[in-house]
């Protein structure tokens, strides 16, 4: 038996010769010792041995550090934890290949992989994001399929035409008052001059210099004014004439000071109008909402069983209905009603 003095706690300890040259764990505090050869056959280590007997002996300890040798680590900026000091003793102390330096490595090598693990999390699944795609594509592809369906054995249809704009006026080739086609080879114009056409006269007198413009030359015309009790005014006073540039201007000058005030009435200019026998008349109003059926059955009873086409213009604002009276004559005469707001008016005037 070999005779050992445990270096930590100082505890003699019994070990059989077997351990010569190896190591031991003390029973009573745990440290490993390092059993010299020496001490085989019975040999006993004293406490009092002296501590350089103890250093060439060699004896080391689980806690003993390599300072102790005047060695140093050179990774002296360990963890702290004590383990990695465990592991260089055990190592140095020729425990490299048993139980306990195997399963210190296995440790240190399970830090380092929670390590790395945490430094390096895998990688995210693109799985949603691939789900996610092919259900909008599908979305997408089932809507073009559903229009192809749709679209399938219908015939285009035609664009709607645009809107006609109310206060625009079209003038169209030929002999025309505000855009109507007056029909005939003699046309008097009989304009209201009353108060209610006090705001327009001047652009209807515009209008109907513009209208005998249009008849050309070979067509005659006459203007005549509605009875206001004023002066008679027109031109010419006695007959149509012809539309010569001449005879136009010569209208202008005798209408030029002529306004529109007081009341007016249409019969007796009517009556001079249809004694002309023309192929039409246009009569021009701006109180078409005061006219009633008393000034439809006078204008009938005068025009009588002349065959007179009748174009009928009625100036009013947006808030007015259309004259049901000047229609009537005009359907009935075979000729054309219309009814224009000032504004669309003067815009044909001035166009």
């Amino acid at each position: 038996m070999i005779s050992l003095t445990c270096t930590h706690c100082q505890t003699v300890l019994s070990i059989d010769d077997a351990f010569a040259g190896g190591v031991c764990r003390c029973q009573h505090c745990g440290t490993i010792q390092t059993v010299p050869s020496h001490l085989k056959n019975g040999a006993a280590v004293k406490a009092g041995v002296s501590e350089a007997q103890s250093v060439s002996a060699g004896p080391k300890t689980l806690y003993q550090s390599h300072r102790a040798a005047g060695k140093i680590r050179s990774d002296e900026t360990g963890s702290g934890t004590g383990l990695e000091d465990l592991a260089d003793v055990v190592a140095s102390s020729g425990l490299a290949d048993s139980g306990l330096s195997k399963s210190v490595k296995a440790r240190k090598a399970q830090r380092r992989a929670a390590v790395a693990a945490v430094a390096s999390p895998p990688p995210r699944s693109k799985t949603p994001v691939l789900v996610a795609a092919g259900a909008f594509l599908a979305v997408v592809i089932g809507l073009a399929a559903w229009w192809l369906t749709a679209s399938i054995g219908k015939e285009p249809q035609p664009a709607a035409p645009p809107a006609a704009k109310p206060d625009v006026v079209v003038a169209p080739s030929g002999p025309q008052f505000c855009g109507i086609p007056v029909a005939g080879t003699s046309i008097v114009y009989l304009l209201d001059r009353g108060d209610s056409a006090r705001d327009v006269f001047d652009a209807m007198k515009e209008a109907t210099f513009k209208s005998i413009e249009s008849l050309g030359p070979d067509r005659k015309f006459q203007v005549l004014l509605w009875d206001n009790g004023t002066t008679d005014a027109g031109y010419p006073n006695s007959s149509t004439t012809f539309a010569t540039p001449e005879n136009l201007d010569a209208c202008r000058k005798a209408l030029e000071d002529v306004t529109a005030q007081r009341q007016s009435t249409i019969q007796a200019p009517l009556t001079r109008a249809v004694a002309e026998q023309p192929d039409s008349i246009v009569i021009l109003t701006a109180k078409g909402f005061e006219l009633d059926d008393t000034f439809q059955g006078n204008v009938q009873s005068i025009v009588a069983a002349n065959p007179i086409k009748l174009y009928t213009i009625s100036i009013q604002n947006d808030s007015q209905a259309d004259c049901r009276p000047l229609e009537a004559l005009a359907k009935r005469s075979g000729g054309a009603y219309k009814s224009l707001s000032d504004g669309a008016l003067r815009a044909a005037s001035a166009g």
